[in-house]
């Protein structure tokens, strides 16, 4: 229930391009996650890798991302999104409940590399 900004992006996300707040999420053992925040205008798009699970790291991360959306609150954030690529992941639904989204929609996205 520790968390430490950071100057660069770990594991996955130094995959991700934009710009974005980087952030450890601690517990007593030590790391748990990465979280990246990329904040345009109003909305904050959240980018988590976890490295470790249990039922105590879930209620740590409800924590945490209380915290994280007050930092994001005194940025001037109105709109939170998550997203997930995988839309056969059945865990997701469950996932993104913890923090209160509601249930997923299903959105078609195109990108083109330039």
């Amino acid at each position: 229930m520790i968390i430490q900004a950071t100057e660069k992006p770990k594991g996955y996300f130094t995959k991700l391009p934009g710009h974005y707040l980087w952030f450890d999420l601690f517990d007593e053992h030590g790391i748990y996650a990465y979280v990246g925040v990329e904040i345009i205008d109003i909305w904050a798009s959240f980018h988590t890798h976890i490295i470790r699970w249990s039922h105590c790291i879930a209620k740590s991360l409800k924590l945490d991302w209380k915290e994280l959306v007050f930092l994001c609150k005194e940025k001037g954030v109105k709109i939170a999104v998550a997203s997930n690529e995988d839309m056969n992941d059945t865990r997701w639904p469950k996932f993104i409940k913890l923090f209160g989204f509601p249930e997923p929609q299903t959105v078609l996205i195109s990108k083109q590399e330039l």
